[in-house]
């Protein structure tokens, strides 16, 4: 990929911003400490429509399809990208309810930036080696 610009740099340091925002930590937080549910169903039961969980799962899922449109139309470089930010988790544990809402809305287009920038990111993490040797 070509060396990150000025403008990647821009970008970059917005997503930053964002991902530091008082809401996005507040989701944050939310997703490590307290999101764990094995599917839908029983994300909907534990976070029902308009509850602070369902609004933390929506402020994280809207982050990271909006960074996968961003990447997917060359707005920001990927080595940069993807040098800052693990992606992976986040799908991962989110894949369940994704996957579920795409079936009960009958809308597979539902996050599928999300789910393009993980697998993008996984891809990449395997041809980048670290930097430093962990001892």
């Amino acid at each position: 990929m070509a060396k990150p610009t000025h403008a990647d740099a821009e970008i970059f340091l917005r997503l930053v911003e964002l991902g530091q925002s008082e809401r996005m930590v507040r989701a944050i937080k939310w997703f490590w400490s307290e999101l764990s549910t094995k599917d839908y169903e029983e994300y909907k039961r534990k976070y029902p429509c308009g509850s602070e969980g369902d609004d933390c799962f929506t402020t994280i899922s809207t982050f990271w399809e909006t960074v996968g449109v961003l990447l997917y139309y060359g707005l920001i470089n990927e080595d940069l990208l993807f040098d800052r930010f693990m992606v992976e988790p986040y799908w991962e544990k989110l894949k369940p309810i994704v996957y579920g809402m795409r079936k009960a809305y009958k809308e597979p287009d539902i996050a599928e930036n999300f789910e393009w920038l993980s697998k993008r990111a996984a891809k990449w993490r395997k041809a980048h080696r670290l930097r430093m040797k962990i001892k």
